[in-house]
């Protein structure tokens, strides 16, 4: 099973997407901010695979650099508002895309079917 962080500081977005995730075939686990997201690699017993990012978010460039250590395949997925702009800082990043308008099984689903093609959730390693 394949493990995706998701980094964002609107809690709800984290939960809503990694409920989706888990129902994928993800196992996934939201953080407000990369100090928090620090604390809960102690606690995870997988290495993550795929991290889904506000490039917003304080710290995530060297956050991004830690988990790059940890595992040198690491894919980074930006998910940015309606109203960001596209581009940020973050290196090495496999997928930009926007957040879905709003909380709905369709927009989660679209937004899902991007990170698989990045990261199918049962490809052989």
């Amino acid at each position: 099973m394949k493990t995706i962080l998701v980094l964002d500081s609107d809690m709800a977005f984290a939960l809503w997407l990694g409920q989706g995730l888990a129902q994928s075939g993800y196992s996934a686990v939201p953080a407000l901010s990369a100090p928090g997201a620090r604390e809960l690699l102690g606690e995870m017993s997988n290495a993550v695979d795929l991290l889904v990012v506000n490039p917003v978010l304080p710290d995530t460039v060297d956050f991004i650099e830690m988990l790059r250590g940890l595992n040198p395949r690491l894919k980074i997925v930006v998910v940015t508002d309606k109203n960001q702009v596209q581009l940020s800082k973050i290196p090495y990043v496999d997928l930009h895309c926007r957040k879905p308008e709003g909380p709905d099984d369709s927009g989660r689903r679209k937004l899902i079917a991007q990170i698989e093609t990045v990261l199918p959730p049962f490809d052989s390693d």
